[in-house]
């Protein structure tokens, strides 16, 4: 990926047991020359790299911490990182990731980085800039790292991953952008350092569904040239290979691509003398020796069921959010007729909020019980609105336009008008609730059987 793109990783929190023998001295060779190619300052770069030097110091910094390696090299690039003054998220947030795993003071960053949050619950490069994928990924292994605690923050950020994530199961850098294998693999390894709802999963399961259905002949990820041809890089490769180990069990798949990383390594230890991809390939070949263990099942919980009314007109109301409170990732809409089944639900005492455009949120408390379906009844929700609208035309028996039918209502609210030249007519500023309407012309039988005469009794529908 080129230099401009910025690049993201998550630290996966591991025991360090022994490496075996198969791959010791394909990791022992690439971390020798990862510490020959570090810099007098203390960071990592290359003009082959594949990322920044900011990225690639901060991934090089991991792998020393997956790998337990805490020599020089480590100690002076973590001074460099640490000293660096940074502020946008793509920055700020690998910054707190590393300072924290080494058991630094990440609060004022921490701080900092949670003025970036949206309203949407993603982040932007700064304050105010647009939500996108690799920016909410990048702050949420940071907040993992630092033992962040507000769950609230957690759950808004984890519900806007998975909501956008693309129907091919991939996820691009921003938003509505094709699915590559890159964000993917990031999205999804950030993924599974949380509590595994039923929608993580889910999301996590249609990642790698994704990611295993770009796996190239090779045995290595890559995306599409320039040319239109498809490229396996390394650094794809061992993204994409931490985003499978804890959850794919097809040892052909993960060998292949731990096949061609070692096929193309360098004589140097150095994967196309890159630190960036050299970090992230050694970190490949350590899980491939010590793979870590799937996180747990999602516990066992309710169900809430119900229906959703509009308070005035006792109708059912479509598509409405139903979320719960304590997590905005268990959230679904209602159908066409009001009805809504929410699952997930943890069991206790929980609130659900309900909202549409056009109407007042509402809220409702509820217990769950695990493996149990709560029916919440009638829920209803009330107009934003003050005042309403009613418009109709008027046709005669053989379908044409009745103009001068004199309209009357009467209830609730009460006003007349006349049908023009194209048999209609409205009211506006209609006080909600029950009218009756009726219509008439001098020298017609109103006769109710009569298509040009009508008599109606109806709510008010905000």
């Amino acid at each position: 990926m080129l230099k401009n793109v910025l690049l993201g990783f998550l630290l996966l929190l591991l025991v360090l047991p022994t490496t075996s023998n198969a791959h010791n001295a394909a990791i022992t060779n690439g971390l020798n020359w990862l510490k020959s190619s570090q810099d007098a300052t203390g960071s990592w770069s290359s003009g082959q790299s594949s990322s920044t030097v900011y990225y690639t110091t901060a991934t090089a910094l991991e792998t020393f911490t997956v790998l337990g390696d805490t020599s020089n090299s480590y100690t002076t690039g973590l001074n460099w990182l640490s000293a660096g003054k940074v502020e946008s998220t793509t920055y700020l947030a690998p910054k707190i990731k590393i300072v924290a795993t080494s058991g630094g003071d990440t609060e004022i960053d921490v701080n900092t980085l949670l003025t970036y949050r949206n309203s949407d619950g993603g982040w932007g490069g700064y304050t105010k800039f647009t939500s996108s994928n690799l920016h909410t990924a990048l702050a949420l292994q940071s907040l993992r790292a630092a033992n962040y605690p507000d769950l609230t923050t957690i759950n808004n950020a984890l519900a806007y991953l998975t909501t956008n994530q693309n129907p091919d199961g991939g996820w691009g850098v921003n938003v509505s952008i094709t699915s590559n294998i890159y964000l993917t693999a990031i999205v999804s390894t950030t993924l599974q350092q949380f509590p595994q709802t039923t929608v993580i999963a889910t999301a996590v399961s249609k990642a790698t569904i994704y990611l295993l259905a770009h796996q190239n002949p090779d045995g290595g990820f890559g995306s599409s040239t320039g040319s239109g041809q498809v490229q396996s890089t390394a650094y794809e490769t061992a993204l994409a290979y931490t985003a499978l180990a804890a959850f794919f069990t097809n040892e052909a798949v993960l060998t292949n691509a731990v096949n061609y990383l070692t096929a193309n390594q360098s004589t140097n230890g150095s994967w196309n003398d890159d630190p960036y991809a050299t970090a992230l390939a050694l970190r490949a070949l350590y899980l491939s020796e010590n793979r870590p263990a799937p996180p747990p099942p999602p516990p066992a919980a309710g169900k809430f069921t119900g229906s959703l009314l509009d308070t005035i007109t006792r109708q059912g109301v479509s598509g409405a959010a139903v979320v719960l409170e304590s997590s905005p990732l268990i959230n679904t809409t209602t159908d066409p007729s009001g009805n809504f089944t929410l699952s997930d639900v943890p069991p206790g005492s929980q609130k659900v909020n309900f909202s549409l455009s056009g109407y007042l949120s509402t809220t409702t408390t509820a217990t769950s019980i695990a493996d149990t379906t709560n029916n919440l009844g009638l829920v209803t929700i009330t107009s934003a609105y003050t005042t309403g609208a009613i418009s109709g035309t008027i046709l005669d028996p053989s379908g044409k336009p009745l103009s001068g039918v004199a309209i009357s209502v009467s209830g609730s609210w009460s006003g007349t008008a006349v049908t023009g030249l194209d048999g209609s007519f409205s009211f506006s500023y209609v006080t909600p609730g029950d009218v009756t309407i009726t219509a008439s012309k001098t020298g017609i039988s109103a006769r109710p059987s009569a298509k040009y005469f009508m008599l109606h009794k109806l709510n008010i529908i905000m």
